[in-house]
Order: C-alpha cells, then structure tokens, then sequence
C-alpha cells in the first residue's frame, strides 16, 4: 500500500504543488490548511508521514509537535517540518519538540523527496516488526526495550589518513571511539559492533559514498544507523546518501548541539526497533518451547535434527547419536497421584538430566512422558556412557510430590540410535530412520523389562544390543 501522507500548510497553492510532486511518485497525500484540521485528521488517518509548514493560523509547527509527540496515538508519526524561517533557535526547537527533519524554502524538491523516501522506508520495516510481534510476545517486548533504555554507543569513523585529525575528535561527548574506515568494514563480532555510525566529511571528500553502501550491504552491519557528514561544497550528495541507506545526512559546518538532538532521535528509534527484534526473537522462542519444562519442543527438535542431517557433509559433525527417553509407569503416577504431581515429576526429571548435558547436546519433550535428545559428534560408545549416566541420574533419588507429601521412584528406560555414515538419502528420510530406530530400540528396552537402554546404529552395519548398567541382555 503505498505511504499515506498528511500536508498542513495554510497556503493552497503550496498544498498543491506538494501534493502534485508526492502523487507523480504515487503517494496518496490528505490537506489540511490549520493546525486544528491537522490534528484531527492525524489522528483520524494515523498517516505515514507529516509536512508541515511552521507557519500557520492558529499555532506553530513546533507547538503541533509536541502536541502529536504526546498523544500515545500519533507520538511515533514522523514529523518534517517546513520554513522559510532560517535561524538556528526555530531549527533547534523544532528538533526538540520532535521534528524528524527541517527543510527550509525554497524546497530542495530532490533532497524532500529523499527525505521521504527514507523516512517511509524506515516507518515500513518498523511496522512489520510492530505486526510481527503478535499478541502473545507484546509482554516480552516491555522487558526487551528497558535492555536499550541506556546510552548507545557511536562509532565516528574516518579515513586510515585523516583519522588524527578528525574534526568531531574537539566533541567527544557526540561519539564513544574513532576508528578508520577499514576498521569499521572488518567489524564481525556483535561485541564490537556500535549501535551508530558517524562518517566523517573527509570520507565522501575521498571515498565518495561507496562506504555508506559497503556498510549497508553487510551482514554485521547492515541493521546499524549510519549518519553521513558531508564536506564544504557536497550538498549535492546529500539525496543520494539518504537513497543508498544513510538514516541521516548533515552538512558542513556543523552545529553540535543539533547533532546531539539528532543522534539522540535516531538512538531512541534505534532502541525501539532492537526492543522489538528482541521481543520477535523471545517470542519465536518461546513458541518453540514446552510451557512445561522449559524443553525446546517436539517441532523444534525434529527441526534441529533435520538441520543436522542436511549440513553433516560439510560441518564434519559425524557420528551423532539420538536418544528416545521413556519414564517408566509414568502413567501411574497421573492415575494414582493427579496430574500436577506428575508435572511435577516431569519438571524434577528435566532439571537432573539438564545436569548432565554437554554444550551442544539438545534436550527436548518430545510428547507426554518422552524425551528426545539429540548428540551432536558422539559414536556409538560415548552415547552408550551417556544414556547409563542419564538412567543413574533420573533414578538416583525419589521424588518429593510437594502437592501431596509423598515421594515417588522413577526410571527410565533408553532407546538409541547413532549415525555413523554419510547418509545417501534426503533429510527428511534419515531423519524418519534416525527417530525409528530410537523408537524401535526403545521398544526392545521395554519389553525387556524397563529400566533398560537398548542400542540401534543405523549405518554402516544395523545392530541392536539390550542393557542394564554394563551388563548386556542381548
């Protein structure tokens, strides 16, 4: 749908050529001509975007600001406000009332419509985080954003030259380090990475804008806000940096108390959309989690284990074993007891056997009573090892039914299966075979009287062998 944008200007004329230049890049535009109308119709339509004159009949362009940025309805609108008025007090109270941008008249027709451009192109990806995050993630999302509450930490980076005499170095409070341009393209860990990036002029005086797009375009760094400082006598340049990714573009000389209320604007933006993707991932997660035990679930595991299978070519992660996990008369324990004591079991089970994973191991309930764990680079005998560890582990003491003041004995009985060989088939049938095996050696420790790990390899050569302890019951 393409962006919705609301013009507030009291002179028709300029309502028209505004409205004309945003249809013919097919942006569907509602007028107002007063502040009052203004705010109606804002709130009315909840538009993309706002162009607003600061002249007008009955207020100010910075008085609706502060109006729109205190309603809970239209505080994330962006705002551009529009003058003819040039000084420096109308621009910074604009800013602080908060305004996304100042453009004064004439209007640079290239560069607002840059500014357009840049500002729905952020709004969109903002929305799709908002509409992602469905209902059941939105609690996560309050935790997540108080993560981004404190100051975010700006790079200033310059050319390997010039980076001695970098003109923001007078201003240390704008910017956390200074680091040269080929420092700021071989960023790969998260821990190095800034929350902002400020190029200095001296960067598209040599390099042109060629690092705005090596830095928008990489994986690390891409999601990074980027500010371009353009040189004397490259304003031109300005519309093209803000098509190419830059959040933001400044000229020369530059007013450091307009830059701070700008880096302090695209930090808040910048810690609502990082709030956001870390409510999107805890949500993801937790759909992908047993509410119970905290155990990743079946969908996950099996998800896991496909990948697993898909990549053990080249990852070099063979052999790997799986291991079915049964409670023993587990459903006793819900008939004679009720099901909150058997949670209860189920919670207690999970805990001990957490205790004994490796980094790398994957746990998971793969329904009811089962479980399904998957062993990353583990032959035949260490899978043997771990699964007597586990039986000893899940049987070495009773469990306490704090519901009902008992105690219960649990066991548990084993079925494995370990892959030895590359397999020649698809995912999705090794995968089938893998958890059919387990299954059918887990079937074999039953009947052989529970308590029990029955072993499967499911290539080179297919084996079955019964234990109990070390002892084997073939």
């Amino acid at each position: 749908m393409p962006g919705q944008i609301l013009i507030v200007d009291d002179l028709s004329l300029s309502r028209m050529i505004l409205r004309a230049k945003l249809s013919s890049a097919c942006y569907n535009s509602v007028l107002a001509a007063d502040g009052a109308t203004a705010l109606a119709l804002a709130r009315a339509h909840l538009p993309d975007l706002i162009l607003m004159d600061h002249h007008l009949p009955d207020a100010t362009g910075t008085g609706l600001c502060e109006i729109l940025r205190s309603d809970p309805r239209t505080r994330d609108i962006p705002i551009i406000l529009i003058t003819s008025d040039t000084s420096r007090e109308t621009r910074l109270a604009a800013l602080r009332a908060g305004a996304e941008d100042v453009l004064t008249k004439p209007l640079d027709e290239t560069l607002l419509m840059a500014r357009v451009r840049a500002v729905l192109r952020r709004n969109a990806i903002l929305h799709e985080l908002r509409e992602q995050a469905a209902p059941v993630m939105r609690h996560a999302l309050n935790e997540a954003q108080g993560r981004f509450a404190g100051k975010l930490r700006i790079a200033h980076v310059c050319s390997a030259v010039g980076r001695r005499s970098c003109a923001l170095d007078a201003e240390p409070r704008l910017h956390d380090v200074t680091m040269s341009l080929p420092e700021a393209l071989g960023l790969s860990s998260r821990h190095q990475l800034p929350d902002i990036f400020l190029l200095a002029p001296e960067i598209t005086q040599f390099n042109g804008l060629d690092p705005l797009t090596e830095l928008c375009s990489r994986n690390e760094t891409r999601r990074i806000p980027i500010v371009v400082l353009l040189p004397p006598g490259k304003d031109s340049l300005g519309a093209m940096a803000l098509d190419l990714g830059a959040t933001d573009v400044l000229r020369s000389p530059l007013d450091q108390e307009e830059m701070r209320l700008r880096l302090d604007m695209i930090a808040a933006r910048k810690s609502q959309a990082d709030g956001l993707r870390q409510a999107l991932g805890a949500g993801l997660d937790l759909a992908s989690r047993d509410p119970l035990t905290g155990l990743y679930n079946r969908r996950r595991a099996l998800s896991h284990l496909r990948d697993m299978v898909e990549f053990m070519s080249h990852d070099n992660v063979l052999p790997f074993a799986l291991l079915m996990i049964d409670l023993d008369f587990f459903k006793r324990v819900n008939d004679d007891f009720g099901h909150i004591a058997g949670d209860e079991v189920l919670v207690e089970v999970t805990r001990r056997m957490r205790a004994k994973l490796r980094e790398g191991d994957l746990l998971a309930r793969y329904g009811g009573e089962e479980f399904l764990l998957i062993l990353p680079r583990t032959g035949a005998a260490e899978a043997r090892r771990i699964a007597a560890r586990l039986c000893e582990q899940i049987e070495m003491a009773p469990y306490p039914l704090r519901s009902r003041g008992e105690s219960l004995t649990i066991t548990a009985s084993i079925g494995v299966s370990v892959q030895s060989k590359l397999p020649s088939s698809s995912g999705d049938d090794v995968t089938h075979r893998l958890i059919d095996a387990a299954d059918q050696a887990l079937r074999r420790a039953k009947r052989a009287g529970r308590n029990r790990i029955a072993f499967r390899t499911v290539s080179p050569v297919t084996a079955d062998h019964v234990l109990t302890g070390t002892r084997s019951v073939v």
